[in-house]
């Protein structure tokens, strides 16, 4: 199966996950990053309501 790119795109989320599991001194996230990140994971979100909700 091919994702569309919104999903592939999410895949730069991993990284926020690793920070959190093994805290490093870094800088925090911006706010712009931040947005980008929420709206990533809602764009996954909703291909995933859309893709369930289609039938088989």
């Amino acid at each position: 199966m091919r994702y569309p790119t919104p999903v592939r795109r999410a895949a730069s989320l991993t990284v926020y996950a690793v920070l959190t599991r093994y805290p490093a001194d870094l800088e925090p996230v911006t706010p712009d990053e931040h947005r980008d990140a929420v709206e990533r994971a809602e764009a996954v979100v909703r291909w995933v309501e859309t893709t369930l909700a289609s039938p088989a």
